[in-house]
Parts: structure tokens; C-alpha cells; sequence
């Protein structure tokens, strides 16, 4: 099956001396920037025996090589040669490029530059087993005719380029400008404008992603993966399309590319709503790793084991871990908070602070001072209660309940 790129305007290959004064450099709406893609994409085909016949505003196009002799370094040199036809007139003109030209490249990146070309040129690209010529007035038509090589690429085209019907399931535009797909294949790949920049099949990807401002080298290879990478987290992190954050944490494991992402910005309030909404309890073994951890740093965010500062027992700054929602749900109809503060009241006891369940090691009930919450076990009783009055109040001493109960009536005796 035969590859056919239709482009609109006409193309002189006759002028193919120079390299790298690309029109489009910088302009990332453009996947050309090189001013060399052709120029290789014909070395390459040619010497892996694919041949390539051009039609452009009526002239046709076929290539050879040949060998040319340097009379000064009197060294031997294969050049592409360009056979030109015009109204049955063949001429021929010998060009500076080696067929050699590209050596690391392999077959599927020149059919990437004919491609990256006819999209900058808004042309269109198909596949046929019939002759394609017909008329290429105004337009360039190139044909790469069938070969066992070409029909691999053929066959693995989604994976190469991503068609632009296929719709991202998310996209961002404010910073920068990512688009992430549905990964079929497992493994990790990474585009430029629905281009291959990178890929790796030893490492599973939940996603894969398509980063418009990519960097990529001469080899239209990424260049700089980190960067990369940032704009994914970013993209990721702010955006606030429910079902995308959904689908996100619905996803855990240790072995994802996106199981070492950093999470350094700010995450949406949808997001903080759906974790809150979705976890009760320590939800570390049910999100993916580096992800977990940056959410239990967020103060609003509900789940997991949280460090926080509190008063110890013996009036010094500690710092405890506490579990927030465990995973056992009351029976009854009052409330946790409803249920400590009962006891409190038994004791004529105010509590001012916000009370949160949790799980804790060694006490309780433990008291951030900072933010005025006190955590409290599910095995809070009234036999323990001495130890929310002494947290509550700061009282200094040992663990003994009775100086407690003792301390507390001397605070109530001065209030009178």
C-alpha cells in the first residue's frame, strides 16, 4: 500500500542546497522548524530501497544516486540525484546530500517529516493501491510506494500520529499547552502537535500526552523530558475537569511514569473536593504514591496520617502523626463531636476547639494549638476525659489523672 501526501502549493526540489533556514522556527502553530525534514526523508527512503515519486504543479520528480569524485581530496562520494520531467523531458541534477544523510534515523521518521510537512502545508494524507496521480496544479503530490518497511508503519500509524479525531480527554491552554489521551498501548509516549517525540515501552503510562511547546532536538526527538514533564503535572493539578480528576485517582501503583511525578503546584478546588468526597480513610495504598503524599500536606484535605504540632503532656512542642477519617463509621445516630462533647459536659467542661476523629499512638486525644482542633479517639471515654482538660488546658505536669482533675478545679476557683 502506497502513502500518499497531497500539499497545497507547488515545490521546486531543483534549489536543495541549503539547510536550516526554516520560515517556521518559532512558530509552534508549525512542526517543521529544521529546514531539512525533505532533504532527509529522501535519503533515508532511498536507501532502505522505498521509492518516492513527486508531482508538483506538473513536474515530476524521481531519484537516483550517483558517484562523484573530489578532484582536490580525490575521495569517492555517493549524491542524491534528482531525474526532473518535464513534458517527457528527463534532466538531471546531482544534489549535495549523501544518501547517507541521517544515518541514526530510521524509516518511520521520514515518513514523519512528510507528514509533519503536509500538516504545516494543510494538506492531507492517505493510503492507496491505485495509481494517485490525477492533477497537481497548485498542489505537490508525493507517493511512497509500497515496501515490507512501509507497511509496519502502516499498520502502527496511531501510534506515530495521533489523527486529530482522536479527542483528549483533557486539554489545557493557560500555561501551557497540553492535551492528554487515552493510552492504549500501556507504555509511555510522548507527542509534539500529535507527533512521536518519545517513547518507552519499559515504562507503563496511565496516559499519554501531547505538549505543544515540547523541545525537541535535530532528530525530532525530546530534548528535554523534565520540562516536559512539568507541564503534565501542571496541567494536571490545575485543572478542574471532575471527571478527568475522577478517572486520575481511580488509577495506583508504584510502576506508572506518572507514579513519580511531582506534585509542586496548587491543586483546584475540585480536586480537594473529590479526594475529601472519595477517601475516608488513610487512602495511601488506593492513590498513586507521590500523589498521596502531597495531598496529606494540604490542610484541607481529609484523609491520611498528618503530622501536626501539639502541646505534650509534659508542656514541651511534639509532633504526632494522626489518622484522619478512619475507616470505622459510627452506629449511631449522634456524632462523634456530639458524643465527646457530651462527656465534656458531664464534667462541666467546655471544649472551644473543633473536635476531629482520629487515630492516634500513646494517647486519646492530642491538641494543635495552632489551629485550635483537637483530635480525639474513638475510644475516648470518660475514664480518659483528664486528658482532654489537660490538653484543652496546657496543664503542665505528669500523666496523673488526679493532679489534672486538681489543676482544673484551681482554674475554675480563680475564674469565681
Amino acid at each position: 500500500m502506497d502513502i500518499i501526501f497531497k500539499n497545497k502549493g507547488v515545490l521546486s526540489l531543483i534549489d536543495m542546497t541549503s539547510m536550516g533556514d526554516s520560515v517556521k522556527r518559532g512558530n509552534d502553530d508549525c512542526i517543521g522548524k529544521f529546514d531539512s525534514g525533505l532533504k532527509y526523508a529522501l535519503c533515508i527512503l532511498y536507501r532502505s530501497g522505498i521509492k518516492v515519486e513527486i508531482l508538483s504543479d506538473n513536474i515530476k520528480y524521481d531519484f537516483t544516486t550517483t558517484v562523484h569524485h573530489d578532484a582536490i581530496t580525490k575521495k569517492a562520494k555517493e549524491l542524491l540525484v534528482i531525474i526532473q520531467t518535464i513534458d517527457g523531458v528527463e534532466t538531471e541534477h546531482i544534489t549535495a546530500f549523501s544518501p547517507n544523510l541521517g544515518f541514526e534515523w530510521k524509516v518511520w521518521m521520514a515518513i514523519r517529516e512528510l507528514y509533519a510537512n503536509c500538516l504545516d502545508e494543510n494538506g492531507e494524507v492517505s493510503f492507496s493501491e491505485g495509481e494517485p496521480y490525477l492533477d497537481s496544479t497548485d498542489q505537490t503530490i508525493i507517493c511512497v510506494h509500497d515496501n515490507s518497511l512501509l507497511s509496519e508503519i502502516i499498520k502502527d500509524w496511531n501510534d506515530y500520529f495521533l489523527s486529530e479525531d482522536l479527542a483528549p480527554i483533557l486539554k489545557t491552554e493557560s500555561k501551557y499547552n497540553v492535551s492528554v489521551f487515552k493510552n492504549d498501548s500501556g507504555y509511555l509516549k510522548l507527542y509534539k502537535n500529535r507527533i512521536l517525540i518519545f517513547e518507552d515501552d519499559n515504562v507503563k503510562s496511565i496516559y499519554s500526552y501531547d505538549y505543544k511547546g515540547a523541545s525537541i532536538d535535530e532528530m525530532r526527538l525530546l530534548n528535554d523530558k523534565d520540562k516536559y514533564t512539568d507541564a503534565i503535572v501542571y496541567a494536571i493539578q490545575n485543572t478542574h475537569d471532575e471527571n478527568f480528576i475522577k478517572d486520575y485517582l481511580s488509577h495506583f501503583g508504584k510502576d506508572y511514569f506518572e507514579s513519580n511525578f511531582n506534585y509542586y503546584y496548587n491543586f483546584t478546588k475540585e480536586w480537594i473536593d473529590i479526594v475529601n468526597a472519595t477517601y475516608k480513610a488513610d487512602a495511601k495504598t488506593m492513590i498513586l504514591p507521590t500523589l498521596y503524599r502531597r495531598l496529606i500536606e494540604i490542610p484541607d484535605v481529609e484523609i491520611g496520617v498528618k503530622s501536626i504540632s501539639y502541646s505534650s503532656h509534659s508542656y514541651s512542642w511534639m509532633k504526632a502523626e494522626v489518622v484522619l477519617q478512619p475507616d470505622i463509621e459510627p452506629e449511631v445516630i449522634k456524632t462523634f463531636e456530639e458524643s465527646v462533647r457530651e462527656i465534656a459536659k458531664g464534667f462541666n467542661f467546655d471544649i472551644k476547639h473543633t473536635i476531629i476523629e482520629a487515630k492516634i499512638k500513646g494517647y486519646t486525644c492530642i491538641s494543635d494549638t495552632n489551629k485550635k482542633i483537637i483530635y480525639v479517639t474513638r475510644d475516648f471515654s470518660e475514664d480518659t476525659f483528664w486528658e482532654m482538660i489537660k490538653a484543652h488546658l496546657r496543664i503542665d505536669g505528669d500523666d496523673d489523672s488526679e493532679y489534672v482533675f486538681k489543676e482544673y478545679a484551681k482554674l475554675l476557683k480563680l475564674k469565681k
